[in-house]
């Protein structure tokens, strides 16, 4: 009950279900379904940069440099601890089944203003998740050369999502919630700092290659 409840406040949105956007159905089931192990070691990833087009295509994604193999793969092991601080990560970390992406996920909170979520998966990709959300609210950004879709619903402007393929069939993903954030020009910051969190997380996945 305390997950559900801090996730909960994170969120702090309304929504009716006959009317919600799929994205933000998304955005939603993830922030409600987050759900403690031990942190790895990692360091942070350099070359994390967003290009400025929308996503309108699997065909607008970069090359990767490498695959890189996210088979049993702890999530709460992606954010270290010598990174948290950075984060402002200041609560134990919550680990969870992943509903949207179906992997893993881990809640790591902060307590004055939220939440990052990290996700996993060997069975989902960035470029299925390019074709199945909004166009228009998707942009296609690159993570160290690793291609990835930042992407938000206008409803929800305290949420960003990074979804970052890692090889064919896997991916890393993202999602802060930040309850301090009350209107849309505060996204790009938001955005900024969830292609950060992905960028660690995607270090700390290449490192155990």
């Amino acid at each position: 009950m305390r997950t559900l409840t801090r996730c909960a406040e994170a969120c702090r949105c309304e929504t009716n279900a006959t009317r919600a956007s799929p994205l933000l159905v998304v955005l939603v089931v993830m922030l409600a379904g987050c759900s403690s192990t031990e942190p790895g070691t990692g360091t942070p990833i350099e070359g994390t940069t967003m290009r400025r087009s929308p996503a309108t295509s699997t065909a607008d994604l970069p090359r990767r440099p490498t695959d890189l193999s996210t088979s049993n793969v702890d999530a709460c092991s992606l954010i270290p601890n010598d990174q948290k601080a950075g984060l402002e990560i200041d609560q134990p970390p919550l680990p969870g089944p992943d509903p949207v992406f179906g992997g893993t996920q881990c809640s790591n909170s902060v307590a004055a203003w939220g939440v990052y979520i990290v996700a996993v998966s060997s069975s989902s990709t960035a470029s299925k998740w390019l074709t199945n959300s909004t166009p228009s609210n998707s942009t296609v950004t690159s993570v160290a050369g690793y291609p990835a879709v930042t992407t938000y619903d206008p409803r929800l402007v305290n949420t960003c999502l990074v979804v970052v393929d890692t090889s064919d069939r896997g991916l890393i993903a993202a999602l802060i919630s930040d309850r301090r954030v009350t209107a849309t020009t505060g996204r790009d910051q938001l955005c900024g700092r969830a292609l950060k969190a992905a960028g660690i997380a995607l270090a700390t996945l290449r490192a155990k290659q």
